[in-house]
């Protein structure tokens, strides 16, 4: 084995470990191999090209100039805007919001057969709709919490509604060139020999559409009788509550409060940390109003400025006691749960 040899595995197999062992981030791996090969070939170890060549160290980051690489930054870059954006939790509101209905207004049998079919499309169709613009990992998992928490309303069981989930993003990934798949055969067709012309966006649609129509269909027509009908594990039906149903077992909104920091506040123009709620009042500040911005589990760096409204969750007695901080008290005047705003809550199960 030669040096080059024995350095590459060396390089490439010290940070896999670290990784493995949730000791440092893929992403961040990648880049310190990268460096670590361009370094060393910098230096003449001829493990990018022939030694003494330092010019080759920047095959250690050409990668990243690729046609595919770019167009899966992009990718990323809006999945991510999607999701920050609040346009998939809008998704997933409007899903509960039905399935709510569903379960308020049907009978029994009626959510046995046609509401539980109805439920089936309408998630494997939002799954394959957001997967036509974002990965389709991205788009099941951004899905997921809203159809378990559809399951706990209607009781229908979990995987009746997530494998269409599951099936619903590989469908919808399948009718447009954004899938990583469709994105590495477009530029393999840039690389071949001869050239040919890489594929557009809406080249996958006439087939891709076709078999995504196709398969949501047959979810539709058959899936309340092929999908299986079972619960999860035990552990894991105890474990787990959504953050509307820990909101009512607290009763949260019961306790929710609006304190305006008035411009003479001892508070006012420092962070969330230093005001200490919660260790001297036990207090928790669930969002801050700053102008027109909303900010929903704030950061303890978030700065309180003369103005903002704190939303903030509390008995009464103690959240009185923010008046002598210089606060206006009020009532949040709204019914509907926090966490469909963007705040999480969770349990731990012992």
């Amino acid at each position: 084995m030669t040096f080059a040899q024995l350095f590459l595995i060396i390089v490439v197999a010290v940070p896999l470990i670290f990784v493995s062992c949730n000791r440092l981030r893929m992403d961040l791996a990648a880049l310190l191999i990268a460096l670590i090969l361009g370094l060393g070939q910098f230096l003449g170890s001829g493990v990018l090209g022939p030694e003494h060549t330092p010019q080759a160290a920047i095959k250690a980051i050409s990668g990243l100039s690729e046609p595919a690489v770019l167009t899966l930054l992009s990718l990323f870059i809006i999945t991510r805007s999607l999701d920050k954006s609040g346009v998939t939790r809008w998704i997933a509101r409007r899903l509960i919001s039905f399935a709510h209905a569903q379960a308020c207004t049907g009978s029994d049998e009626d959510l046995g057969g046609r509401s539980e079919r109805r439920l089936i499309v309408l998630y494997a169709t939002s799954t394959a709709l957001l997967s036509l613009f974002m990965n389709n990992l991205a788009a099941g998992a951004l899905l997921l919490p809203s159809a378990m928490e559809t399951c706990r309303r209607t009781g229908i069981k979990p995987s009746k509604l997530l494998i269409p989930v599951a099936y619903g993003s590989l469908l919808g990934g399948s009718a447009t060139y954004f899938t990583t798949a469709n994105i590495v055969v477009s530029n393999l067709l840039a690389s071949a020999h001869p050239p040919q012309a890489m594929l557009r966006i809406l080249d996958f649609t006439p087939t891709g559409g076709l078999i995504a129509l196709a398969g949501i269909a047959f979810l539709g027509l058959f899936g309340p009788r092929l999908l299986p009908n079972r619960l999860p594990p035990p552990e894991l039906m105890m474990a787990r509550y959504t953050s509307s149903d820990l909101e009512d077992y607290y009763q949260l909104t019961e306790r929710l409060w609006e304190a305006v920091v008035l411009p003479d506040s001892p508070l006012a123009n420092k962070p969330l940390a230093e005001s200490r709620l919660g260790e001297r009042l036990g207090l928790a500040v669930a969002g801050v109003w700053h102008g027109r911005q909303a900010v929903f589990s704030p950061l303890p760096e978030q700065v309180i400025h003369p103005g903002d409204i704190l939303l903030i969750v509390g008995r009464e007695e103690r959240v009185q006691q923010l008046t002598g901080l210089g606060m206006k008290i009020g009532r949040e005047n709204t019914n509907e749960h926090i966490s469909e705003r963007g705040v999480s809550f969770g349990n731990h199960s012992p």
